[in-house]
C-alpha cells in the first residue's frame, strides 16, 4: 500500500486538470448589426451552447430569437471566422433543433461529426471563438438575418467531477499520513 500511494497521488494530480475541462460553455447574443454586411433586423437572440469534449457534442441551453421580419428558413453554426468576417457553414439547426417561426427556441444536442474540418480542428476553432450561429429569414435577408459569435465563458467554478475527484485525493493522503 505504501509504494501504491504515491502512484495514485500523481495519477491524481495529472488527471484532475484534464477532467476541468470536459464541459465549457459559450454565450451567443444574436442580433442583425454583427451580420456581414449589417442588417437594419431589429430582431434579436441569445442563450448559452455548452459543449461537451468528452462525448463532442454541443447542447443548446436557453437559446431562442425573436422578431425575425419574416419565419426562419434557416439557421447554422458557421466558422471558422472572427467578427466581421464570413464562412462557411459547419452545422445546419434548421429544422432539426429549431421551427419555423419569427421567433422560437434552438434546442437539443448535436453531435460534433467530421466534415469540411474534422472535429478534432473544429474544436480549436470553437474555443477561439472562430465560430458564429446565423438566423436566416426569407428574401428580405437572403445572407441572414441575425448572427452572434461563440464566446467562450470563463467558468469559476470546477464541475462536480473534479471536486469529487479533489476530496478522494486528499483523503487518500489523509489515511497515508495517519497511517505513519
Amino acid at each position: 500500500m505504501k509504494k501504491l500511494m504515491p502512484s495514485v497521488c500523481v495519477l491524481l494530480t495529472i488527471a484532475l486538470p484534464g477532467l476541468a475541462q470536459i464541459f465549457t460553455n459559450f454565450s451567443v447574443t444574436l442580433s442583425g448589426s454583427q451580420e456581414v454586411p449589417a442588417t437594419f433586423s431589429t430582431a434579436t437572440g441569445g442563450g448559452t451552447i455548452t459543449l461537451d469534449t468528452n462525448a463532442n457534442t454541443l447542447t443548446f441551453v436557453g437559446l431562442s430569437f425573436s422578431g425575425l421580419a419574416a419565419n426562419s428558413r434557416a439557421a447554422y453554426i458557421q466558422g471558422p471566422a472572427g467578427v466581421g468576417t464570413n464562412a462557411g457553414v459547419i452545422y445546419a439547426l434548421f429544422p432539426t433543433y429549431m421551427g419555423v417561426g419569427t421567433s422560437g427556441t434552438i434546442h437539443g444536442t448535436l453531435p460534433m461529426v467530421d466534415s469540411t474540418f474534422t472535429v478534432a480542428q473544429q474544436l480549436p476553432q470553437l474555443q477561439s471563438g472562430l465560430w458564429y450561429l446565423n438566423i436566416y429569414g426569407w428574401l428580405a435577408f437572403p445572407d441572414g438575418e441575425i448572427r452572434g459569435q461563440l464566446v467562450p465563458v470563463a467558468e469559476a467554478v470546477p464541475e462536480p467531477g473534479v471536486l469529487a475527484l479533489s476530496a478522494i485525493g486528499f483523503g487518500l493522503l489523509g489515511l497515508r499520513a495517519l497511517r505513519r
